[in-house]
């Protein structure tokens, strides 16, 4: 279900190619990644949040994709940022 509404959200392709990101999160990323989440949740309908990834750039739109769908990259990420 989720890859369903990533899908929609940020596309196929990148749903697809944020795997292959280092799993490795370095602090400047975490503290993006938290950035990202914020602008996503106060876009507070899907075609919001659609225009708001759309105008990220392509790696910022890897990184909170592989943040939304893979728990363990999310784990990394806590106290990473600090």
């Amino acid at each position: 279900m989720i890859e369903r509404e990533l899908t929609n959200l940020f596309g196929a392709d990148v749903l697809q190619d944020c795997w292959e990101l280092p799993t490795v999160i370095e602090p400047g990323q975490a503290i993006k990644i938290g950035m990202l989440s914020r602008l996503l949740i106060a876009a507070n309908s899907p075609d919001k949040q659609r225009k708001t990834i759309q105008s990220m750039k392509p790696e910022y739109q890897l990184l909170l994709c592989r943040w939304l769908v893979d728990r363990d990259y999310a784990d990394k990420c806590i106290g990473t940022g600090k």
